[in-house]
């Protein structure tokens, strides 16, 4: 979690105003870089930064849980360059920061379809909740390989395979 960056000063507040649980949608990072005048991939190791920026301000807050979507499954239509930097970013970041997040009390843990990512990602993600695991002061959860339209899909499936063995009554499914 890069300590050089601008940071914006925790001002006082109500702690019955903060809300339990924030998401993140990063996005810009590539029309940012345009903005500029840096290379556009410069611009998602930026956004990496304020990942950092925004764990320690949840941890000061008392934000419970923080997650950020890491990696949409949409990603997966831009350049292989762009999905390769992306996924060796993520990779590289979750390791230079494991220490400062065991010691900070950050619990990470993974959603999505990340277990369908390369070996090395994989690896890395398994290594961060395992080393995190005891972690008390945030729940840091790492939407990665995540899209909501494959998580409709995917229950519709899981759903439908449990009416089929008759484990699940289709009328007993409601929102």
């Amino acid at each position: 979690m890069n300590e050089e960056r601008c940071e914006t000063p925790v001002i006082s507040l109500d702690p019955a105003l903060i809300p339990r649980h924030v998401a993140i949608i990063p996005d810009g990072n590539r029309r940012w870089a345009e903005n500029h005048a840096l290379k556009l991939l410069q611009g998602h190791s930026y956004g990496v930064d304020a990942v950092g920026i925004a764990i320690r301000t949840a941890l000061k807050l008392g934000v419970r849980v923080l997650t950020l979507y890491g990696f949409s499954t949409e990603n997966w239509r831009r350049t292989e360059i762009e999905v390769c930097f992306l996924i060796d970013l993520i990779a590289k970041s979750i390791r230079a920061n494991m220490e400062a997040l065991v010691a900070e009390g950050v619990r990470v843990s993974a959603i999505g379809m990340w277990r369908e990512l390369p070996d090395h990602l994989v690896d890395t993600i398994e290594e961060i909740q395992a080393a995190t695991a005891e972690g008390k002061g945030l729940d840091f959860v790492l939407a990665i390989n995540y899209g909501g339209r494959a998580d409709i899909v995917q229950a519709a499936r899981k759903l439908a395979s449990q009416a089929a063995e008759g484990s699940l009554d289709p009328n007993s499914i409601d929102e």
